[in-house]
């Protein structure tokens, strides 16, 4: 594991809604307490805020988060975007640990 991350990554596919962002929408890869790596069919921006809506089946309602593009890579048709979350709530973070674990 890079020694650069506190917390554990977990592989998760589940559905996002991405504002602002070309194609609305994105597909998870992996999830931790403080990022998520999710792919789209449009760039954003390295330095981007973006507003992320986490749609995971089985949980109660969905998680809104706002987070910094910290990288943007294309793979194939697809762009491979990595999130660091930023001003979590205490509300927010319990409800990214419960989707943490939930998926692990």
């Amino acid at each position: 594991m890079d020694e650069r991350r506190r917390f554990h990554r977990i592989s998760s596919q589940f559905s996002l809604e991405v504002h602002p962002s070309e194609s609305g929408e994105g597909t998870s890869q992996n999830v931790s307490a403080t990022g998520l790596l999710f792919s789209q069919k449009s760039p954003s921006p390295i330095g981007t805020t973006l507003y992320l809506t986490i749609r995971q089946p089985g949980l109660s309602g969905d998680v809104s988060v706002k987070g910094r593009v910290v990288r943007c890579e294309p793979i194939g048709s697809q762009f491979q975007i990595a999130v660091q979350f930023v001003d979590v709530d205490k509300e927010t973070e319990d409800s990214i640990l419960d989707l943490v674990k939930e998926s692990g």
